[in-house]
């Protein structure tokens, strides 16, 4: 709902139920397949007096499932029993007079009564196992979906329905929230409100409709985005209650540097709030925070970015340890470094200390979903490393890292944000630069995202969204977003405190890494004929401005790294990557002749300009 048309609050239930009765057919599956399998004789197996009740209470409340079995399996009694799980699965996806199973608890308890009957090891840890681990984790709801709304729509709700809140300032607005959630109170009449009012209070009436029939196992998370204060949280949660949604859990995303920085002050109120804590007590004491790669990299530079980021688990770890919080980190990552992307068990092992904890939620976007997981053994492999990053970064978390290289990656972070806000969003000329230069303006038009390209239709830097700036700047070839302001950051700086750095402290290694990465993809050959689309004057100000800050970013690197070229220590990643530059540059090349024809006019070649978008995409991976 957080900015796609497309999905809104008449699709929660049917989506919750097509998850449901997905679940429960394959489930149903699986027991068939068992009770085939089960065909052990009564004289072979432990005499089971519980097995023998279940199985008399079966017939009693399934009266035709045992009138179609008859007498068959009658001295099968395992496959009996699974017959008769069968019908009840088969009554839970399709209700009638016969009963069925209230949840998933009730399943389980009956294949645990099978698996204790088996009298065979080597049986009860086989299939009935795997099946027993199957509802574990995905129960009848098949996977838990998260809603996430905006912060500025639910301020505007709250608003339209709470009288007083609209213009009070932070105090007065999260007194004016706890007391309406205190109270309880209903207005008498509903006011008239505009559309997106309307669609935020219908968004939360299908909340709680889910929760009443679904349960929190199918959905039990609210994430908003864009927060900018605890009365934001006070409002989701005030319009969650005032719906009935009262088992859903509030978790802010911190998106953007100030954000992050802001965080603790942020979450020190809602932790003092007393009905915030009697929410957090509602869910064991757990708070989920949602860390934003993306909108944090576009606005202050990739490597202020990753240290905001560091610094704000950091302080928010040790806030939740005092408060008795049982604090979870949410990494909304994308594809691309920018983004958050890269490997996820380097960036898991490069977490501050004491932030895992045996606990993490990442999210898996775009390409990179195919890439980790269409293949089995690859997605066996990409859990494996992530789990392993998960067990390791709780055992042996790192050292933390020696004040000198906390005070330089600071002065880092402020030379990398000065430079790239004076390049980004000071100078005039760049955004009419970003529009020649990349086919952003087109992306724009092609419709092959999630959600529009700007926000709010607002065509500027702040309106703009992450993952068409991220795209765009990899469609042509210089991946900006990436690696900008590093050079002038890193230059400026003490080498030789660099390089012990990178040896000492796995973040700034694993920023350093990033950085080598995406300046290795970096082409700036092809980019030049990106050049040739933009006006004489901007290209002859602002491309030097770009190939000077690239070639300071690639010598400062390996001065640090003590390489005489990028990825010489990667050289399986270094060949693979080489390998597709053949078949991306062609591409490259004839995107820019179809940009010279659309923007000349042709609206034929827009087609084929699409088919351009896509294999570069494919190519140059980690994209959005």
């Amino acid at each position: 709902m957080d900015g796609n048309p497309e999905v809104d609050p008449a699709g929660f239930l049917p989506t919750l139920e097509a998850h449901r009765r997905l679940a429960l057919r394959l489930l149903g599956d699986r027991v068939g397949a068992l009770a085939l399998s089960y065909s052990q004789g009564a004289g072979h197996l432990p005499a089971g007096v519980r097995l023998l009740a279940s199985l008399e209470r079966d017939a009693h409340e399934l009266p035709r499932a045992a009138e179609e079995m008859g007498s068959n399996w009658r001295d099968e009694p395992l496959r009996r029993k699974l017959n008769f799980v069968w019908r009840r699965l088969a009554n839970t996806l399709d209700p009638g007079e016969d009963p069925g199973y209230a949840g998933p608890e009730e399943l389980v308890a009956d294949l645990e009564l099978v698996r204790a009957s088996t009298g065979s090891s080597n049986v009860s840890n086989g299939a009935i196992t795997s099946l027993l681990r199957q509802i574990a984790c995905f129960g009848f709801h098949l996977a838990r979906l998260d809603a996430r709304q905006s912060a500025g729509p639910l301020r505007a709700a709250a608003a339209a329905l709470l009288p007083g809140l609209e213009g009070a300032d932070e105090e007065s607005r999260q007194q004016l929230l706890t007391e309406a959630m205190r109270s309880g109170d209903q207005e008498e009449t509903a006011p008239k409100v505009d559309a997106q009012v309307e669609r935020v209070l219908a968004t939360f009436d299908a909340l709680a409709l889910a929760d009443e029939r679904y349960g929190p196992a199918a959905l039990d998370t609210l994430i908003v985005s864009m927060v900018e204060s605890a009365s934001d949280v006070l409002c989701a949660l005030w319009l969650a209650r005032r719906s009935g949604a009262r088992h859903l859990r509030i978790v802010p995303l911190l998106e953007t540097v100030d954000d992050l920085d802001g965080a603790e002050a942020m979450l020190e109120a809602l932790y003092a709030n007393p009905v915030y804590r009697e929410q957090l007590d509602a869910c064991s004491g757990a708070q989920d925070v949602m860390l934003g790669y993306s909108d944090s990299s576009k606005d202050a530079s990739f490597l202020a970015s990753q240290w905001a980021l560091y610094r704000a688990q950091e302080a928010l770890a040790r806030q939740a340890d005092a408060h008795g919080v049982t604090l979870r980190f949410f990494h909304g990552r994308g594809g691309s470094p920018s983004r958050g992307g890269g490997l996820s068990h380097a960036a898991i092992l490069a977490q501050p200390p004491g932030t895992v904890r045996g606990r993490i939620r990442i999210t898996v976007q775009g390409e990179t979903i195919s890439a980790r997981y269409s293949d089995r053994q690859l997605a066996l492999r990409s859990l494996e490393q992530t789990v392993a990053a998960v067990m390791l970064g709780t055992a042996s978390p790192p050292p933390r890292a020696e004040d000198a290289f906390r005070e330089e990656m600071e002065a880092i972070a402020v030379r990398s944000r000065a430079a790239y806000h004076a390049f980004v969003h000071a100078d005039e000329d760049f955004m009419p630069f970003l529009a020649q230069v990349t086919p952003l303006q087109e992306l724009a038009g092609l419709n092959i995202g999630s959600r529009p390209a700007y926000r709010g239709g607002a065509q500027d830097m702040e309106g703009l969204r992450a993952i068409p700036w991220v795209f765009a700047w990899m469609q042509n070839r210089l991946v900006l977003p990436s690696w900008y302001g590093a050079g002038v950051a890193l230059s400026e700086g003490d080498r030789d405190l660099h390089r012990r750095m990178w040896r000492e402290w796995s973040f700034f290694r694993g920023v350093c890494d990033m950085l080598e990465m995406v300046l290795f993809k970096s082409d700036l050959g092809v980019a030049k004929h990106y050049r040739d689309l933009v006006a004489p004057e901007l290209a002859e100000r602002l491309w030097p401005i770009i190939v000077e800050e690239h070639g300071r970013a690639v010598d400062r690197l390996l001065g640090i790294t003590g390489k005489d070229r990028l990825l010489a220590g990667a050289p399986s990643l270094r060949a693979r990557l080489e390998h597709r530059n053949p078949w991306i540059d062609p591409l490259s090349h004839i995107q820019v002749e179809l940009l010279h024809r659309v923007r000349g006019g042709d609206e034929g070649a827009r087609e084929a300009l699409l088919a351009t978008v896509t294999g570069i995409a494919a190519g140059m991976q980690n994209t959005g």
